[in-house]
């Protein structure tokens, strides 16, 4: 039995069920050529936040923390640019609770999706709403909601740090960015947030670091489109691993050097 945290009603989980799913899904990481072989810590915490996640799969969300113990020992702080409802924000952070000297940096606007531009064409209407144009402000979460899950799960202010505002033109100028980083996750759905974040981590990535890219060639063509062009010039620099589809649309990638 766990509390859900969008609706705060009681909700049932087959814990069984739930822990040979993650098992079997440890497996599989362990199998995917970009992950050292290691293995994932147990944390009785992890299994009640994948049941609670929103938007993101178990077989998702077990690839995050995969990189996440991957980078624990590696130069720089985690990041999640697009936390909404923040579920994800306290998976990660759950996670990196025993890490000495991390922080989870959150990125979001708090206003949902900005104008979509030209590189975003509609592939999948989750919605149902029509057209890309009609999807600017959608996906809106107030800053609370993140807030409330971190605070539930009693992690300390020292270890996180929210940016708010969109990610645009100026970004770099945000203070406080994360000199180094060595595990991102990002879900900011169009294309020139996601380059603009990109550009970002390839200057501040570390060695050895990841980066998981939601929703590529879902939703929106832009979010492929900057990925796949960002990569044109850099596929030296980069490994790459494309989830097969029924675990999940998203990409890693891997910084060799």
């Amino acid at each position: 039995m766990i509390n859900n945290f969008k609706t705060n009603e009681t909700i049932f989980v087959n814990y069984d069920n739930f822990f040979n799913l993650a098992k079997n899904l440890e497996k599989l990481t362990s199998k995917c050529e970009i992950f050292d072989i290691e293995k994932i810590p147990f944390n009785n915490r992890r299994y009640q936040l994948m049941a609670s996640l929103i938007g993101t799969p178990p077989t998702e969300a077990f690839f995050i923390i995969k990189a996440i113990h991957e980078t624990h020992n590696i130069e720089g702080e985690y990041c999640e640019f697009g936390v909404a409802q923040g579920t994800t924000s306290a998976l990660i952070a759950n996670e990196i609770l025993g890490f000495p000297n991390k922080k989870l940096n959150l990125f979001d606007s708090f206003e949902g999706l900005p104008e979509p531009t030209k590189e975003d064409k509609l592939i999948n209407d989750i919605f149902n709403y029509g057209e890309m144009s009609k999807y600017r402000g959608a996906m809106s979460s107030p800053k609370d909601s993140v807030l409330n899950k971190l605070n539930f799960l009693k992690i300390p202010e020292s270890k996180y740090k929210i940016f708010e505002g969109f990610v645009d033109d100026n970004f770099h100028l945000k203070k406080d960015l994360p000199k180094k980083v060595c595990f991102a996750y990002l879900d900011f759905d169009f294309y020139k947030p996601i380059k603009i974040v990109l550009n970002f981590l390839q200057e501040n990535l570390s060695k050895g670091g990841f980066v998981i890219i939601d929703d590529y060639n879902y939703f929106s063509s832009g979010v492929k489109l900057a990925v796949d062009e960002f990569l044109e010039d850099k596929k030296e620099q980069f490994d790459s691993f494309i989830a097969p589809i029924d675990f999940g649309h998203f990409i890693i990638l891997k910084k060799k050097k």
